[in-house]
């Protein structure tokens, strides 16, 4: 079932970026299936990285102080309007395709859709580490993350605040599908 009407809000975390925060955004740009949206969440930079999202189509650039990687994504979640959230790292860069094809494996359980080819993605896999979901390579439905409560915002969970919100996630009813594309 394609969501082919389906808004897209891509949000991007970014800590420090003014030196790569371009790439992502025109990344997320040159989708073949047009992002409603990009959110790029400063999260208390002490560099130029705000100023250098701004002025970008349908992007909004929101600075708060530093709180972390967690609570720059919620902050992104709760301003978005898309029904889809598409995480992408401020470092990181999508391939033209990946919203297309994620979409393209859109279930009516479908609460994740990933694309990083590993073992099977539930609850015991997750907590293992033996199964890995990347921000960068996830889209979310915006009602699932709402619904377990976003990311983590502790300083405690640093570097495993996604990990946190995919056992969340995986202990729902919601599924998580693999699609075929790479970031």
């Amino acid at each position: 079932m394609q969501e082919g009407n389906a808004r897209v809000s891509a949000v991007i975390p970014a800590y420090n970026a003014e030196g790569f925060i371009r790439d992502a955004i025109q990344s997320v740009l040159a989708q073949t299936y047009e992002i409603a949206e990009i959110i790029v969440v400063d999260d208390g930079s002490t560099d130029r990285t705000a100023e250098a999202a701004a002025g970008f189509p349908r992007t909004l650039v929101i600075r708060r102080p530093n709180g972390g990687q967690g609570a720059a994504r919620n902050t992104g979640i709760h301003a978005a309007s898309g029904e889809w959230i598409a995480f992408l790292d401020s470092d990181d860069l999508w391939v033209p395709r990946k919203t297309e094809i994620q979409l393209g494996c859109v279930t009516a359980q479908a609460g994740v859709i990933h694309c990083f080819r590993f073992n099977p993605i539930h609850f015991g896999n997750l907590w293992h580490r033996q199964a890995h979901v990347a921000p960068s390579g996830a889209l979310v439905r915006r009602q699932v993350l709402l619904e377990v409560g976003g990311f983590e915002e502790s300083r405690a969970v640093v570097g495993v605040e996604d990990l946190n919100l995919w056992l969340k996630i995986a202990l729902t009813d919601w599924r998580f599908v693999q699609s075929e594309t790479g970031l």
